[in-house]
């Protein structure tokens, strides 16, 4: 039997997307239809083009888009909804509260409830954490330094008390003025916070 060979190309269907959504063209049984989606400017090629294949009933907009079924994945990531987990199936949860929250993991004592308190001795804001077990608060190893501020504050004192003999009482306000401003924004850390169920602290600044 002869064998007729001929040098010709098959142009599909192609359309932009939006075109096909507003079309009311039924492709035919087999019939291919290609769908590219536009760049962000004019001109620019398509970010992406998807294919239907028509059944001779359907609208393009009610066909699926060619897809292929995964064999190498398990089944719960195939399901429409995102799966939920519990705590226990989590590797390494237990260490990486432990490492990050302060405690709380792998049988610590300690909560989600935190406060800074002023210690006048030292001249630090220290942070400190709720012991459920000891029932007591106790210090961690976060705080702020402030002696270096309160020596600051001192000299100057003792400068403002030194220039009013000379000048008055224009500068006796300084100290008071200074020292008070300081506090009034210092003291805005001095908070007690409570404990929120599954939520830890992983920094305070």
């Amino acid at each position: 039997m002869a064998e007729n060979r001929l040098e010709t190309r098959i142009l599909l269907r192609y359309a932009t997307y939006s075109q096909w959504m507003n079309s009311s063209l039924i492709l035919q049984m087999g019939e291919t239809a290609v769908a590219a989606f536009p760049g962000p400017n004019e001109g620019d090629p398509p970010r992406a083009v998807g294919i239907k294949i028509g059944d001779g009933t359907h609208y393009f907009d009610e066909l699926p888009w060619i897809q292929a079924l995964a064999a190498d994945v398990y089944s719960w990531a195939k399901e429409p909804t995102k799966p939920t987990y519990q705590a226990t199936e989590i590797g390494g949860l237990a260490e990486y509260i432990a490492a990050h929250a302060g405690g709380g993991g792998g049988g610590s004592t300690g909560s989600g409830a935190y406060q800074i308190v002023w210690d006048a001795a030292s001249s630090k804001y220290i942070l400190q954490q709720w012991n459920e077990q000891a029932e007591e608060w106790q210090s961690t190893a976060s705080e702020i330094d402030f002696s270096g501020v309160l020596n600051r504050l001192d000299t100057i004192e003792r400068w403002a008390n030194g220039a009013k003999n000379n000048l008055g009482n224009i500068y006796d306000p300084l100290t008071s003025i200074v020292y008070e401003e300081v506090l009034n924004y210092v003291n805005r850390l001095d908070v007690t916070d409570t404990a929120v169920e599954h939520q830890f602290v992983t920094q305070v600044s």
